[in-house]
């Protein structure tokens, strides 16, 4: 199953210290993002993405079994407390055109 993840990296403010940003893309961001790429190079779990040119948002497609995945997935990422995650689930083409076509059957068998 695929899901759409957009994450927004959340401004700390005043909370952290201008000196301590360089430990925080260190630490945590660098990490994160290598996961991703290297995710997306498997060609497994992220299957297509990147960051909005110019932002601190990102987004990608990410293949797991359930919900519960995605979240263990998503928090295995070092600035996990970082960003503001928006997760949707993604129905396929294939699967929307099959519903498409029974409504459209319902629909003409209860016009006839």
């Amino acid at each position: 199953m695929q899901f759409l993840v957009i994450g927004k990296y959340t401004e700390p403010g005043t909370l952290l210290p201008e000196d301590r940003m360089p430990t925080l893309i260190n630490d945590r961001v660098l990490p994160a993002l290598e996961t991703l790429a290297q995710w997306e190079e498997k060609g497994e779990t992220v299957k297509a993405g990147g960051i909005f040119a110019g932002q601190r948002v990102g987004a990608f497609f990410l293949e797991a079994e359930s919900g519960e995945e995605v979240g263990q997935l998503l928090s295995s990422l070092p600035f996990w407390h970082d960003v503001t995650w928006d997760v949707t689930p993604m129905q396929s083409f294939r699967s929307t055109i099959e519903r498409e076509t029974r409504v459209l059957e319902q629909a003409q068998a209860g016009a006839a």
